[in-house]
């Protein structure tokens, strides 16, 4: 687990270095031009995978079957992708075809690299997974990938082209270096799998791919991207992602807390002793909604010095920047869901990520002609927060809890609208200093506040030793 949570937040913080450097670096479009090719190869790749990395994490530690069994499992799967992907690049006349007829002016090849090198890493990190060896892929997918990444910047000429290129070498290079630690832990064989094993992880792959590409949708902003790709002005598409990558900054400070949080949340639901699991689920909810608050607080109130500090060209994309802010600020808002409501409630999950990808995409496509990329982004708002929302109302019937712990959430979520008002209110008749007067003022509240918070953690170390 410590290791899993220190490799995220590396790789979060080498990510926000590299996304800093392109912002300088490129123009408003070419930004917004890279941020599209990594998120058509992403969402290329989960569909290659089809939930099948995750398949493997339950079908193969549930499997009684021997090693030799497990390893030709391993195997076939990669024989497999490798014949996919030959098959893709022999076909391409076709592909690039159908796919120039979307986005006339995109490289076909450059989105084919990129998702092949990016499948590849994340699948031999997936099959290390599996068998146990976390270390290694800690290293190689949140360490040495981004670690390359940078040293290429840093040593050769930055311009959108090589960008994309360089993010086709350090997921090609991290990506063969796994593979070859799976080779000298001797993980591959000649042998090929049976029909069972097939069925059995097909059956398992086909739930969880369907939830990830729904959700994928909403909350990696695919179904924006790609609204904007093919709807808006180059210059729109890149202020829009650099507001998805300011608001994401948010997500980044729970993360090293999600690494312990989420874990007890899991230990305690297995137990399944429901009135253990709701105090833990009432503590995290209080940890997790004040460290939002503060968190969002700061990069809400000073949005428009961060982004100025960055580079002021992208100024334009403040009214973007406060809307996702807002959008992920729901999500973190309701507390640790995600674990509870799968643990209980998988199909009721399916039901409300469906809906919720349907609503964003219908009412992106009309918003999007009305108020342009700033119509995405309220899209993107009211689908994260009546998602997030319905998921909170429903672990709360779930583990029964009563009135009063809705309190948690109404109080933040009615202090940071508040909050938001008033810098804006300042902003418009107030002066600089009673500004940040004001910020200072209230982010040392809460500080407090999470100072008190801390016995919360304590109480949750002790469970999380029980358990």
């Amino acid at each position: 687990m410590f290791s899993n949570t220190f490799g995220l937040v590396f790789y979060q913080l080498i990510n926000l270095y590299i996304t800093y450097v392109l912002a300088l670096n490129l123009s408003v479009s070419d930004f917004g031009e890279y941020q599209f090719y990594l998120s058509i190869s992403f969402f290329l790749v989960m569909i290659l995978k089809a939930g099948i990395d995750e398949g493997l994490v339950y079908l193969m530690p549930r499997s009684n079957q021997s090693k030799e069994n497990n390893k030709a499992i391993i195997s076939s799967l990669y024989l497999f992708y490798f014949f996919v992907f030959i098959s893709i690049f022999l076909t391409s006349f076709i592909w690039k075809s159908l796919f120039n007829k979307i986005y006339p002016e995109v490289d076909y090849y450059r989105v084919y690299f990129i998702t092949a090198s990016f499948f590849l890493l994340t699948f031999a990190s997936a099959t290390l997974r599996v068998i146990g060896a976390n270390t290694e892929r800690v290293f190689g997918l949140y360490v040495l990938a981004p670690l390359i990444m940078c040293f290429l910047i840093a040593m050769l000429h930055v311009d959108v082209n090589n960008v994309l290129d360089f993010r086709i070498i350090s997921f090609l290079v991290s990506g063969l270096v796994l593979i070859l630690l799976l080779y000298r832990k001797n993980i591959f064989t000649l042998s090929l799998m049976n029909k069972g094993d097939a069925g059995s992880l097909l059956k398992i792959s086909l739930s969880i791919f369907v939830l990830q590409f729904f959700l994928s949708g909403v909350e990696q902003n695919y179904i924006a991207i790609a609204l904007l790709k093919k709807y808006a002005s180059s210059d729109e598409l890149g202020l829009y992602s650099f507001a998805i990558r300011y608001a994401a900054l948010l997500a980044m400070v729970v993360i090293a807390f999600n690494g312990f949080l989420v874990p007890v949340l899991v230990r305690v639901g297995e137990s399944n002793c429901k009135l253990k699991l709701r105090e833990v689920y009432v503590s995290t909810t209080r940890v997790t909604s004040t460290l939002n608050l503060i968190s969002f607080l700061f990069l809400y109130g000073f949005s428009q010095y961060l982004i100025t500090w960055i580079d002021p060209k992208y100024m334009a994309s403040l009214s973007f920047v406060k809307i996702l802010l807002f959008a992920n600020f729901s999500t973190l808002l309701f507390g640790l869901n995600i674990p509870i409501v799968n643990s209980f409630d998988k199909k009721w999950e399916f039901k409300n990520i469906f809906c919720t990808c349907i609503f964003m995409l219908l009412s992106s496509m009309l918003l999007l002609k009305f108020y342009g990329a700033l119509g995405i982004a309220v899209s993107a708002l009211l689908a994260q927060f009546l998602m997030n929302f319905a998921r909170s109302m429903r672990v709360h019937l779930i583990l029964g809890l009563e009135k009063k712990h809705h309190m948690i959430v109404v109080k933040s979520f009615a202090i940071a609208v508040s909050y938001a008002m008033l810098i804006e209110l300042i902003i418009e008749y107030g002066s600089k200093n009673l500004y940040i007067a004001s910020i200072l003022l209230l982010l040392f509240s809460f500080v407090l506040i999470l100072y008190k918070m801390m016995k919360e953690i304590m109480e949750l170390r002790s469970i999380s030793n029980e358990n």
